[in-house]
């Protein structure tokens, strides 16, 4: 028979589940999820181990586990506030549980579809934007300006009343 000495940190009929085969004395605790509401949760050392400790409202603390070290014990506080906070369940020691794969894919798409808006929204206003934009300019001078470009108009000397005519 085989063994697993996996820590995990779960919640369960509204309770938080810490089953720890790995402290140094395995336990398996059980909380209230009402209660975690109003304790906290710290690592100590005590007595050249490292202990996950309960902090209930009077302040009074509760070893729940100890560890050899402190990153053992850090990694079970870490996976018991993952837990609370997102309500994670059976998150395993030495792995970081994913968000779900639809949330995942939701994220990426999301993301891709608003790079690909603002691409195509950047194409879309380049194409309507005016090529000679200036609303102050009279449309006979705009024929003048065409003609100006013109290549026999060029180099060819104009007086300005010839010009400000449109001739």
């Amino acid at each position: 028979m085989t063994t697993n000495t996996s820590n995990t940190v779960s919640m369960s009929k509204g309770s938080l589940v810490l089953s720890l085969p790995a402290a140094a004395e395995p336990v398996v605790w059980r909380m209230d999820l009402k209660q975690a509401q109003a304790a906290s949760f710290t690592v100590k050392e005590d007595n050249k181990k490292w202990a996950l400790v309960k902090k209930d409202q009077s302040g009074e603390d509760t070893a729940i586990a100890l560890f050899e070290t402190k990153e053992d014990a850090m990694e079970i506080l870490m996976q018991v506030s993952g837990t609370l906070q997102g309500g994670k369940a059976n998150t395993a020691a030495g792995s970081t549980a994913p968000a779900s794969a639809k949330s995942e894919a939701m994220k990426w798409g999301v993301a891709t579809g608003g790079v690909v808006l603002v691409i195509l929204l950047f194409f879309y206003l380049a194409q309507i934007s005016p090529q000679t934009a200036n609303p102050f300019m009279d449309p006979s001078a705009q024929n003048i300006r065409a003609n100006a470009g013109s290549p026999e108009a060029t180099g060819v000397p104009v007086s300005a009343d010839a010009f400000l005519s449109g001739q």
